[in-house]
């Protein structure tokens, strides 16, 4: 999987098509940092990130703010809330950096998925996240916490188009994998010690993507 491209729902769309969801959009602009929806208090939506990024907030009742992802360009999000019919949003979104983000409410995207090859764009992209979730899932129980960190970063590497140099928050990366901020320190010096990654402020810079790649078949050549 981490040597897949991530698909973008407006790169599978045919131009037709993506032209027909953008006529139907409301499209909003965003500064850094604001909030573009809080967990619960808006009607639910597609989301489909036009330019800049988003981060998805989990925030817990216990006051603590789990890191879920981030929504690069090109894709999109919210299918899951509108499709089940949620009443509220599961995340907050926090754009990064100026973002503007095509907004579709349920019924207009319900009747987008009468369109064959809308259904299938979005198929495509749901199907590889499902596949993601479930190779996580499956490290989570086989490999190493430092496997799983190397191949989280590659993956984010590949969804934010093949960049070397990565946002980085410690605390963000060991929501996603599961554990706990020290035991991804420990991680993150191993790959460091390896000379695979470097680490600058808020952000990681993958030193050598094949020797990293690499790295990661000998640890898991399942």
């Amino acid at each position: 999987m981490s040597n897949t491209a991530v698909p973008k729902v407006t790169q599978l769309l045919p131009p037709e098509e993506l032209a027909v969801i953008q006529s139907l959009a409301t499209r909003r602009k965003y500064r850094d940092g604001e909030i573009i929806h809080e967990r619960g208090d808006n009607q639910p939506e597609i989301g489909i990130v036009i330019s800049g990024r988003i981060k998805l907030i989990y925030p817990r009742s216990s006051g603590q703010d789990v890191f879920s992802g981030l929504i690069h360009t090109g894709q999109n999000y919210g299918d899951v809330a509108v499709l089940y019919q949620q009443e509220r949003p599961q995340h907050r979104a926090v754009a990064i950096g100026d973002t503007v983000v095509d907004h579709i409410v349920g019924d207009t995207f319900n009747r987008l998925l009468e369109r064959p090859a809308i259904v299938e764009a979005f198929y495509r992209v749901a199907s590889y996240r499902l596949a993601v979730a479930l190779e996580m899932l499956d490290d989570m129980r086989m490999l190493a916490p430092d496997v799983r960190l190397a191949k989280l970063i590659i993956r984010m590497h590949n969804a934010a188009g093949g960049t070397e140099r990565l946002a980085f928050i410690q605390e963000d990366f060991a929501s996603i994998l599961g554990i706990s901020s020290v035991t991804l320190a420990k991680s993150l010096r191993e790959l460091k010690q390896q000379g695979l990654v470097a680490t600058k402020y808020r952000h990681l810079v993958i030193m050598d993507l094949a020797r990293l790649k690499a790295w990661v078949r000998e640890k898991d050549p399942d």
